[in-house]
């Protein structure tokens, strides 16, 4: 198998097993062998395992489509890029639950202390929020394309990377109507998916001014 076959192959894998875990079935079959409280531990620990895996058996394709020069201007601009997109992606988890909640470590220091498990979901509309409904999947996305070598292979995994955030994305979103219900559909109304809609450009300048003009 060629380099672009077998890395095609393990994020084709990736994608399929962890979509198809995250489905409704797949977590009620979870909860009938483990504790619910212990799903986002167990989904951080798979995920861990599996891209550990992914990454022993990545190909690389030898080919670079371009190197940033460590040292120079546009080297540190990409740098400085991925530590502000991910740092923005661990921040942005305040929206929807934390990034502590997200990992299983709420839901762990709840059960040893005997109180309630915190609730996997909120709506929380503020910040970045008001204008895109997944910022931090928006920034985890970016990140993928700051890199400052990029290859063919990691061209591969950026296109693919992007793809998937797009249709888990899209699924979340759904998952969130389902539990929301109208007040998701209203919100949904004036707001982007992962980029913001023609509406929420238009509040955000808004917004932009009346605070310029409150200065």
């Amino acid at each position: 198998m060629n380099w672009w076959q077998i890395d095609l192959l393990i994020m084709a894998s990736y994608g399929l097993v962890h979509s198809c875990l995250t489905t409704k079935p797949a977590m009620n079959l979870y909860e009938k062998i483990f504790p619910a409280w212990s799903w986002n531990i167990g989904m951080c620990v798979f995920s861990a395992a599996t891209l550990i895996l992914g990454i022993l058996y990545w190909q690389p394709s030898g080919h670079y489509i371009y190197v940033l020069i460590p040292g120079s201007p546009l080297f540190h601009f990409a740098a400085l890029s991925m530590v502000t997109l991910l740092g923005l992606t661990i921040y942005c988890f305040r929206y929807t639950s934390t990034f502590w909640q997200w990992l299983g470590a709420h839901q762990l220091i709840a059960r040893l202390r005997g109180r309630k498990s915190p609730e996997p979901y909120r709506l929380h509309i503020q910040g970045i929020k008001r204008y895109i409904r997944f910022p931090h999947h928006t920034f985890l996305m970016f990140f993928f394309w700051a890199h400052p070598i990029m290859t063919y292979d990691t061209l591969l995994f950026s296109v693919g990377a992007t793809i998937y955030m797009y249709i888990g994305t899209w699924h979340m979103d759904k998952r969130l109507e389902a539990i929301f219900g109208d007040e998701w559909r209203i919100y949904k109304k004036d707001t982007g998916l992962m980029l913001p809609s023609p509406k929420a450009w238009s509040r955000l300048f808004t917004d932009i001014r009346q605070q310029q003009d409150a200065i």
